[in-house]
């Protein structure tokens, strides 16, 4: 769907070839016991980001494996420290020392977010660029902790109901800190609106048997899209989004038959599908003056971040 006045991103990836480097990765992944995983991810990176299009320019991840590597080392002695701890204690078989280790492992867990959200957006954005700019983060790690331990004793003492003004306020932080070349974003959001997303899409996935969900996924989806400014030489600028509950309830269904059919060898198909929603219903005004844009943006290449970030499960970019 377009709109009148904006330009959306294009997704131009092959489920053949990318069965093809997903099947490379499987296979050296398994052969060399895990220690391949950083060259796949950074292989994934490669390709999705090339076959991504936006004003006629392909973006570029100039990101290696071999940075990976050395941060997907720092994070799996931490967890194998962390989870050999779990086990000694398990071994000692005292109820109140396993309890304390558990306790110790959880806070350990979570006091790791804001590191790995910090580290991954200062990873990921200086070695993403299109048309030669590159994206980078300017963010302070000890504000971000701030702002984050903050909200979690909010969370806690409200019994998780602001759990969504910890989210907004995460997300405002990061976004604010966020540059593409001399271009600037904001994020306008309102946790009072995100907490009414949420029960409002919980109680009418509920009453309606689940049906609901699509809608309700994308509401939270459409949240983070449309409160998103793109700010330039002073100008403010809304993201636009066209995904809407059908056409995600839509792509989910036949995504679901094609895995089912194909008894999960169709995921590739699945992948190509979901990238080209996404994308495509993401659009940028036309006002924005892309060749205005200029480097300002300096290299990062340590990737502690990002493997930390996969290792707790986190998307927050």
């Amino acid at each position: 769907m377009k709109i009148l006045g904006h330009t959306n991103l294009k997704f131009f990836g092959q489920a053949t070839k990318l069965f093809v480097i997903l099947l490379v990765n499987f296979f050296f992944t398994i052969i060399t016991f895990g220690l391949y995983y950083p060259w796949a991810k950074a292989k994934l990176f490669q390709y999705f980001y090339s076959e991504t299009e936006f004003h006629g320019s392909r973006f570029v991840f100039h990101g290696t494996g071999k940075e990976m590597f050395r941060g997907y080392i720092k994070v799996f002695i931490l967890f194998i420290v962390l989870f050999g701890s779990m086990k000694v204690f398990e071994l000692i078989g005292e109820p109140i020392f396993l309890l304390i280790a558990t306790i110790v492992f959880y806070c350990v867990f979570l006091s790791l977010i804001p590191l790995a959200i910090h580290g991954v957006m200062r990873y990921r954005l200086s070695r993403t660029s299109w048309r030669g700019i590159h994206f980078g983060y300017r963010g302070d790690l000890k504000e971000l902790y701030i702002i984050y331990i903050k909200g979690v004793l909010a969370t806690i003492l409200t019994l998780g109901f602001y759990y969504p003004w910890l989210t907004v306020s995460l997300r405002k932080y990061v976004l604010a800190h966020t540059r593409f070349g001399n271009i600037e974003f904001k994020f306008d959001g309102e946790g009072s609106e995100l907490l009414g997303l949420h029960i409002s899409g919980i109680f009418l996935s509920i009453i309606t048997i689940y049906i609901y969900i699509p809608w309700y996924l994308i509401s939270i989806k459409n949240f983070e899209l449309k409160n998103v400014k793109v700010i330039q030489q002073g100008q403010s600028f809304s993201v636009q989004s066209t995904m809407r509950g059908g056409s995600f309830f839509g792509l989910n269904m036949v995504n679901f038959l094609i895995l089912i059919s194909t008894l999960g060898l169709g995921m590739p198909f699945v992948m190509i599908r979901n990238m080209k929603y996404y994308l495509t219903n993401i659009h940028f005004n036309n006002l924005i003056d892309v060749d205005a844009i200029v480097q300002t943006e300096a290299d990062y290449k340590d990737a502690t971040g990002e493997d930390l970030s996969d290792a707790l499960d986190l998307n927050f970019f």
